[in-house]
């Protein structure tokens, strides 16, 4: 992975060249510099330090950080500035069959060592989550209720104990037809998301929007167990779980069981309930 950095990264950087006066300015890099380059990355989300402008953070009047400035300063910027993980050359290309050609190969040989890296505990969690991004990208999402309101979607599966991410996969709509091109219905991503633990006897905890009855039933032939809150307009809800009874009062619950499963009803406010589906062993 790195080695593909550094040579898309010194590529970008020989065509830029001749916009700079000085040879110095466009000094190429390598593996032990993107080392250090990636190890500040990670300290400043450490040092809570990663929503800090750089030149603040590389400042030489003591309010700086120091190990910044030392490792490498102003040529963090340069660097951060011409970074590729792709070939620009090829990647028009590749856009005819896919949504993320930019860092496709990076981002997937990332997910695969996140994969064989570590083993999950018995109970993993699948959820989405949002990283935030500004940048030209057709497949953004706009949540116009949050602070940063432009972000990313990425679904994972993660370790409930230890909060390992063992899996991920970038939602970009619809690809376009080719390797790439799959379902994107809920129950279609999370069979993909928990293919690492499959027939391992795991116990898996979503939440509504990806949730569904045929889904536990696919997971139970999968030998995984699901624990879920589910939406209660789903058509095999029964009305007395949807609509719990008006006289009972908040804080009550209705229980319902099958062979592989049981459901159950919480009334939470007078109005309102939350329904979940619990594993039965």
């Amino acid at each position: 992975m790195l080695t593909t950095i550094v040579e898309n990264t010194n590529k970008h950087i020989n065509s830029e060249s001749t916009n700079f006066l000085r040879e110095r300015n466009t000094k190429t890099t390598d593996i032990l510099e993107m080392q250090a380059l990636f190890g500040l990355l990670y300290l400043a989300g450490v040092l809570n330090s990663n929503r800090l402008n750089l030149k603040d953070v590389c400042y030489m009047n003591g309010t700086g950080v120091e190990i910044f400035r030392l490792t490498m300063s102003n040529r963090m910027l340069f660097i951060l500035r011409n970074l590729r993980f792709d070939d620009a050359e090829t990647r028009n290309e590749r856009k005819n069959v896919d949504k993320l050609p930019p860092i496709r190969d990076i981002f997937d040989n990332f997910v695969n060592n996140c994969k064989s890296a570590c083993t999950p505990y018995e109970y993993a969690t699948i959820n989405e989550k949002l990283e935030v991004f500004r940048g030209r990208c057709e497949f953004k999402q706009y949540i116009p209720n949050k602070p940063n309101k432009y972000r990313i979607k990425i679904f994972a599966l993660a370790d409930a104990k230890c909060f390992y991410t063992c899996n991920m996969e970038v939602y970009v709509g619809q690809q376009p037809d080719g390797p790439f091109k799959v379902s994107n219905s809920p129950g279609a991503v999370v069979q993909r998301l928990y293919e690492p633990i499959k027939g391992t006897g795991r116990n898996v905890t979503m939440d509504n929007w990806l949730t569904s009855l045929d889904l536990l039933e696919k997971m139970h032939k999968d030998k995984l167990s699901l624990l879920e809150t589910i939406r209660k307009n789903k058509r095999k809800i029964p009305p007395d779980f949807a609509n719990p009874c008006k006289q009972l009062p908040v804080g009550s619950s209705v229980f319902g069981f099958r062979a592989n499963a049981t459901l159950l009803s919480y009334k939470t406010k007078k109005q309102e309930c939350l329904i979940i589906i619990k594993p039965s062993f």
